[in-house]
């Protein structure tokens, strides 16, 4: 079974019979194994009585009262190492959980937070106070000898609906992210969320003669806030009647380390409702790698 699932394309018809049952396949491998390895036990100790029966050995010395008690207790050693087993085995999985878990902190945090810092100027936000915000974050990376890259790009949003719309030309100068071209009825959608698939139909209430080019699954803004994206060409953006929001999105290297010139900025700038949005992958980083170390320090404790 394991073999199945690890080299179905070798097997032929385990591929579509795995993926019409999906995950529910382990719940049926996992018995199977528990059941596989009892009988591997079982057997092993019952073959070694039985091939130490069969020798000249067994008569010599007490050998012979030693296999006589082997056979009478075979079954409870058969079950404690069995037990036993299974127990290293939880233990094992367990760990293994708990420390791919650990490692995983950092991918997991960039796929939820596109960048190192962003700013999101909303409908209330006035200019001058988007504009000595922006200021404030750049004196402050410059103050501290910090280089980054800064994307700034409009980004309009239907807010009841939780859709946002990016024009071509925005989309293609964000540097991290594919370039793209689209013809005049084609649009580009990019889940906003990273754990339910996005409806990428709902373009057809906005557009209704455009087709769907394609899809990515990397972010533009940070996970939830929005449904889904839309990448429109130019000309298509800005016939859409939606205010434009103002988005700038700082990348800074070696990311994990920025701690204190993120705690610097985050002193002038906070999350406003209604105004500007403020999020950072460093804190957040910051925060899941602190609980992610400290469960597995716990788990390795209690093992």
């Amino acid at each position: 079974m394991i073999l199945g699932v690890k080299y179905n394309q070798l097997i032929p018809g385990v591929r579509n019979i795995i993926e019409t049952m999906g995950s529910d396949i382990y719940f049926i491998i996992f018995p199977l194994l528990l059941l596989s390895f009892y009988f591997l036990i079982s057997q092993s100790i019952l073959f070694y009585i039985l091939v130490k029966s069969k020798r000249q050995s067994y008569f010599k010395k007490i050998n012979m009262l030693f296999i006589a008690d082997m056979k009478a207790k075979s079954f409870s050693f058969i079950h404690s190492i069995y037990l036993l087993s299974i127990l290293l085995f939880a233990i094992f999985l367990g760990t293994s959980v708990l420390y791919s878990s650990y490692k995983g902190v950092k991918s997991w945090v960039e796929s939820v937070y596109p960048f190192s810092f962003q700013y999101v100027a909303l409908e209330k936000n006035a200019e001058s106070q988007t504009k000595n915000d922006i200021s404030y974050t750049i004196e402050t990376f410059r103050k501290a000898h910090e280089p980054y890259t800064l994307y700034e790009f409009p980004l309009k949003s239907d807010w009841h609906q939780h859709v946002g719309f990016m024009s071509l030309s925005s989309y293609n100068s964000i540097k991290n992210h594919k370039k793209i071209s689209l013809s005049s009825n084609e649009v580009y959608a990019i889940s906003g969320t990273k754990y339910n698939e996005s409806n990428i139909d709902q373009i057809k209430k906005y557009k209704s003669n455009v087709i769907v080019k394609g899809k990515s699954n990397k972010n533009i803004l940070p996970s939830d806030l929005m449904d889904v994206y839309y990448v429109l060409p130019d000309d298509g953006y800005a016939s859409l009647n939606f205010f434009e929001n103002k988005v700038y999105s700082f990348d800074l290297k070696n990311w994990t380390t920025k701690q204190e010139v993120i705690d610097q900025v985050l002193k002038g700038i906070r999350t406003v409702p209604e105004k500007h949005l403020v999020t950072s992958r460093v804190k957040l980083f910051e925060s899941e790698n602190f609980f992610s170390k400290t469960v597995l320090f716990v788990g390795f404790c209690l093992v």
